[in-house]
């Protein structure tokens, strides 16, 4: 009789809770259920420790939350189990203890509560309260997957997706991902499902897919989801680029205390994307997104305060931001760090320092990085000079993606033997591959292999074809040889006109080559009309940057060589 009566004051407390058969009322709520606990009813014990530790209808109060918590595991609850491993992970009550959270989490999974089996799989992933155990934690997604529960799911996703616990599978992640996204688990669910489509995992990549789900789990509020479709709208990625779109998805995700979309906010300030410039604001979001963890933003203050870009430039401070994005494992920071001690920027110069920095970046692979460490060997820079280990890590450099620099210098190493034994023809074959990736320099190397037969066979019409091309692209050595090949007539059909054009462009850009030869076509009247006074004004601009032949002529002209 106790135990009905006890069970109906519990039933008493859940209608005045719910507002069934009669108006909502917390407190009476609470009361009833307090009446129930002190009968020995589980339910209500539970429910005033759930009470409690919401206000519900009484102050709130975890202490008693927890004890409430305590009581009906004790009396065999499932939830007040799984509760009580609640308290002691985030310390609601009583002293936080990860070990004692594991083990209630245990008791509850053996309960067969889904969310128990969950949290067990969490702590193995996370190594809480329990050694760490990737595939325990998948064993334990699993059920929970196996029993429909949607997040289980999209966490059994993520493990085939990454490996974790089983090999990786792609189209397995997408499956759980979808059925997630099906199941209850709306907006992560749906968000990974794009995630998919962007990046072609375990289904064929479609990137206006990919833009359809993360709008869809926008629009139910996930604030990746909105981030995403902001860098959607401003990459172009499954939709037409709208920069102005991609400002305002930016806006909402940073309202909801997303790093990223902070970050990219003060990128938009910053490059006029979507919105008006303001360099202040730019400087501002960067702060924010630091403040909040994202290692992009407190890089980009270092980056603004080596600019003074939205703030008074200040080195030291760089070089602080620098070193902070280094500390949180950005490899752009650490790269940056390394060339800070390089230069003495904000910092006493410390080559020693400056090759660690740029050691750890290149470990971390980046291209710049391995570039720096490869120059510091070649010239000693913080390190013992080491030719065949700079030789090594250009060649690195170019094997990572930037092989359009890189590969002229690999090609500059196999021409002289510098670390490699000394190969003309790999050092042709490497500049020709930096020229057909879009490097000037390159361009111009191969130019000169071809006129000098280093390599390949000589080939006057091939040189000159990239001696142009190296001096269409901006680069004043190209300009100066092509109107040399003009002049002469080599490799091409003689020009005196245009030669003039190609040296007065190198000339232009205060290449002492350049000035000489504009000199000589003013003295000589080559394409253009003679005139002593500019070519002597030329003669001398050459000699003051040190050029022999400008120097040989300017004395000429003092000794009036020259009638001027």
């Amino acid at each position: 009789m106790k135990d009905a009566s006890a069970r109906a004051l519990y039933s008493v407390g859940n209608c005045y809770e719910n507002g069934i058969g009669i108006e909502k009322d917390e407190h009476k709520a609470f009361v009833y259920y307090q009446k129930s606990a002190d009968m020995g009813d589980v339910d209500g014990t539970f429910q005033v420790g759930y009470c409690y530790e919401n206000g519900i209808g009484i102050e709130s109060d975890v202490h008693n939350a927890f004890i409430y918590y305590q009581q009906s595991a004790e009396l065999g609850h499932v939830y007040g189990t799984f509760k009580l491993g609640v308290c002691y992970d985030d310390g609601i009550g009583v002293e936080r203890n990860e070990h004692s959270a594991f083990i209630y989490y245990q008791k509850s999974a053996e309960l067969e509560l889904p969310g128990g089996i969950y949290a067990v799989g969490n702590c193995y992933l996370n190594g809480i309260g329990v050694e760490k155990n990737d595939h325990k934690a998948f064993i334990y997604y699993k059920k929970t997957a196996d029993m429909g529960i949607s997040t289980g799911m999209n966490s059994l996703a993520t493990c085939y997706s990454e490996g974790i616990g089983v090999e990786k599978d792609g189209y397995k992640a997408f499956t759980y991902y979808q059925k997630s996204a099906e199941l209850g688990n709306a907006t992560e669910g749906t968000y990974n499902v794009g995630s998919c489509y962007e990046d072609g995992l375990g289904v064929e990549k479609n990137e206006h897919k990919a833009f359809i789900y993360y709008q869809k789990s926008a629009d139910m509020g996930n604030v990746d989801g909105i981030f995403q479709v902001g860098y959607c709208y401003e990459n172009g990625i499954g939709i037409e680029t709208d920069e102005y779109k991609a400002f305002t998805y930016y806006q909402k995700s940073a309202e909801m205390g997303h790093a990223d979309g902070t970050f990219r906010l003060g990128v938009c300030y910053q490059n006029k994307i979507g919105t008006e410039k303001d360099e202040n604001k730019a400087f501002l979001y960067y702060q924010k997104s630091a403040e909040m963890g994202n290692a992009e933003g407190m890089y980009a203050i270092g980056y603004c305060y080596i600019n003074g870009i939205g703030v008074e430039k200040n080195e030291h401070k760089a070089f602080i931001h620098y070193l902070k994005s280094d500390e949180m494992g950005f490899v752009v920071g650490t790269y940056n760090v390394g060339g800070c001690y390089e230069d003495g920027i904000g910092v006493e110069k410390d080559e020693n320092k400056a090759f660690i920095y740029y050691q750890k970046s290149a470990e971390m692979g980046d291209v710049n990085g391995t570039y720096s460490l490869a120059n510091c060997y070649q010239n000693g820079i913080g390190v013992e000079k080491n030719e065949n280990k700079a030789f090594i890590y250009y060649k690195k450099s170019a094997e990572m993606g930037d092989a359009d620099g890189m590969l002229k210098v690999v090609g500059y190493c196999y021409h002289h033997g510098i670390g490699v034994e000394k190969d003309e023809h790999m050092a042709f074959i490497n500049y020709l591959k930096s020229a057909n990736m879009g490097d000037i320099e390159g361009m111009f190397n191969v130019g000169d292999c071809y006129e000098n037969g280093i390599g390949v066979e000589k080939d006057e019409c091939m040189a000159f074809v990239y001696y142009k091309k190296s001096a269409d692209s901006g680069l004043s050595e190209g300009m100066c040889n092509t109107g040399y090949f003009y002049e002469n007539g080599i490799g091409v059909e003689k020009n005196e006109n245009k030669a003039f054009i190609y040296y007065k462009r190198s000339a232009d850009m205060e290449d002492a080559k350049g000035l000489y030869s504009v000199g000589s076509c003013y003295e000589n009247g080559i394409g253009i009309e003679k005139d002593k006074n500019k070519a002597f004004i030329y003669y001398q601009k050459s000699a003051d940057m040190g050029d022999p032949e400008g120097m040989y002529k300017v004395n000429g002209c003092y000794n009036m060589e020259l009638e001027l």
